[in-house]
């Protein structure tokens, strides 16, 4: 009981709330869109550690792996009891891999996701989640009034077994809450398509898309974190994120998601 408790505090701390409904959007928000960035199995990516537990932890403690047809995203490599998130980034400074500078407008990011295992509470290969972020990054403020905030649109599937919402897809939004998107794709082995939509200009969701099901996301906020001690630079990052499940004493648990299929999009109003 004990060990199930310690697995659902850490979910139930974030501020969720829900989406009922799942809607068709206008599908000419994608006529026009030019292609700025494509990957098969991440080469070429780099990953970084972040720490969301307590024990110390290095970049030795991730990995990334690009085989011939997908990429590895991997947290906790050297199997120690901790608790990290694994990013997978491809970062672009002032302009994109097409050569096209970076600025604030509709952007659509998609790639498909598969779990090398059905996770379940008795193994050691158990998540707490599967993440999918565009971040902007304007250090100097040379593109919007940004007071070293980041704007971020990201999806966070919810993987942890302990937990009765596993499967569950959220967003993360204003203050850093998780809002519910109202859909749950329940882990297997399968390839999962996800598209997500956002509007950096107005600083707003519009969508994602997991297979063939759109959900709305029209209204809600970008996420904004505030990072005083980031650089000055204009960058534009794609992450590929894997995270490990919250060990208690003496636990180990550890975690790699599979991606492949990258396309990133500048996409018409």
């Amino acid at each position: 009981m004990e060990k199930k408790w310690v697995r659902i505090i850490v979910f139930e701390l974030l501020a969720v709330t829900s989406l009922a409904a799942c809607f068709s959007p206008d599908k000419s928000n994608t006529v026009g869109a030019l292609q700025r960035y494509y990957s098969k199995n991440l080469s070429g990516h780099v990953v970084y550690v972040e720490n969301v537990g307590t024990a110390p932890v290095d970049e030795n403690d991730v990995g990334l792996t690009a085989n011939a047809d997908y990429g590895v995203v991997s947290a906790n490599v050297l199997r120690r009891s901790i608790y990290i998130n694994a990013i997978g980034c491809q970062k672009s400074i002032d302009r994109f891999p097409d050569g096209a500078p970076i600025h604030l407008a509709r952007y659509l990011y998609q790639c498909e996701i598969k779990l090398p295992i059905i996770p379940i509470a008795s193994g050691q290969q158990i998540p707490q989640a599967v993440h999918l972020m565009m971040q902007y990054w304007d250090g100097d403020s040379k593109t919007w009034d940004a007071n070293k905030n980041t704007l971020e649109a990201s999806i966070y599937w919810n993987l942890n077994p302990w937990l009765s919402n596993c499967g569950e897809v959220y967003i993360y939004t204003t203050g850093l809450q998780l809002f519910d998107t109202g859909y749950k794709l329940s882990p297997d082995t399968d390839w999962h398509s996800f598209k997500l939509i956002a509007d950096f200009e107005k600083k707003e969701y519009i969508s994602i898309t997991i297979g063939k099901t759109d959900i709305d996301l029209s209204g809600k906020a970008l996420c904004q974190v505030q990072h005083n001690d980031w650089s000055s630079e204009l960058s534009f990052s794609l992450t590929t994120e894997s995270m490990n499940c919250y060990p208690s004493s003496n636990e180990i648990f550890w975690w790699d998601t599979y991606f492949r299929e990258l396309s990133f999009f500048e996409i018409g109003n």
